[in-house]
């Protein structure tokens, strides 16, 4: 049985994550969820179908362990080689638990954007989000201070809640700036997104008012093939929802087992670093149509005397399924 202090412990982060109803979920690999990042990169990639798993363990040494997972499918439609822009659709899912109170986000999002050709290198991307949240949480494993007797057992605590779940619609929206390299996988993108714009309300209690925090995406991704089988990956991401900041910022060197041309056999190695809390090694492997991408947070804020340096592992899965054929696509650009 836990004791008295582990249970106030505990109190005392359900109640705080109650309280904070949490933030959107984020990921260190946040350009393989890309969806999360802006509206504007559905479809902004080399081929027609792109599908995307994504799971993270945060702070699995601690008692408010987070278990995130978002899947995602987006395609181009009305794409016609040749012209000057095209459109695009994506579906995502996303999924948030963390606690005793095992408090939790579910979400539902569609998400249309619009590519333009501005020139022979470069291209702007528009896009918009509709979604569906879903906030709620369970009392079954939690403790409360009129439980407690001296001396005595348990008691049945009296504490209500109007509401263990609320439901709430967002919107969100995004822009992307692409300078592509003709003929050569040298690219570089810069854009943003703008979430929860609606600012919608999150509240348990009847007649409360809770407002979830809009958050706000810049970020910055370019490749520079240095040969014909190595890149260079750069890239940083920044992000805001209400008092909280979370910059990013990563490389990696991808390295090509066979000639490109042929086929895709890859492996990237490298490093991110989330400012004044984690360094993170990241791996990934590109074979034909799959990548496959595995990180680990270290943790180096001063939560480490709860984390014992370990934040937790997060992987990445995508499976791009390609039908046009490379020589005729001109506008449709490799997203690495």
């Amino acid at each position: 049985m836990r004791t008295i202090t582990t249970q106030v412990l505990l109190l005392c982060f359900t109640l705080m994550s109650l309280s904070l109803l949490g933030q959107d979920l984020h990921y260190s690999q946040r350009f393989s969820s890309p969806l999360n990042l802006s509206p504007a990169l559905a479809g902004l990639y080399g081929g027609e179908h792109r599908f995307i798993a994504n799971a993270r363990n945060q702070w699995n040494n601690v008692p408010v362990d987070y278990l995130s997972f978002s899947g995602s499918y987006d395609t181009k439609i009305k794409y016609e080689p040749g012209k000057s822009g095209f459109w695009g659709l994506g579906f995502q899912f996303n999924h948030d638990v963390a606690g005793d109170s095992r408090l939790a986000l579910t979400q539902l999002g569609l998400n249309l954007s619009y590519t333009k050709r501005l020139a022979e290198r470069h291209l702007i991307t528009l896009g918009g989000q509709l979604a569906g949240g879903s906030r709620y949480f369970d009392t079954d494993d939690l403790l409360f201070n009129d439980q407690f007797e001296p001396g005595k057992p348990l008691t049945q605590t009296q504490q209500q809640f109007d509401n263990l779940s609320t439901f709430y619609p967002s919107v969100a929206a995004g822009i992307n700036w692409r300078y592509q390299v003709r003929n050569s996988r040298t690219f570089i993108n810069i854009g943003g997104g703008l979430y929860n714009i609606n600012t919608p309300n999150v509240s348990f209690f009847d007649g409360g008012d809770v407002e979830l925090d809009r958050r706000a995406s810049a970020f910055v991704l370019g490749t520079y093939q240095l040969t014909e089988r190595v890149d260079l990956i750069a890239n940083y991401t920044h992000q805001w929802q209400g008092p909280h900041r979370e910059p990013l910022a990563g490389v990696r060197g991808k390295f090509y087992l066979v000639n490109p041309l042929v086929r895709t056999l890859a492996i990237q190695l490298g490093a991110h670093y989330r400012f004044d809390d984690a360094i993170i090694p990241v791996v990934k492997a590109n074979i034909d149509n799959w990548e496959v991408g595995f990180s680990y947070d270290i943790n180096t804020s001063r939560f480490v005397t709860a984390t014992d340096n370990f934040g937790g592992p997060e992987l990445a899965v995508i499976y791009t399924f390609q039908k046009i054929r490379p020589e005729i696509c001109l506008l449709c650009p490799e997203y690495l």
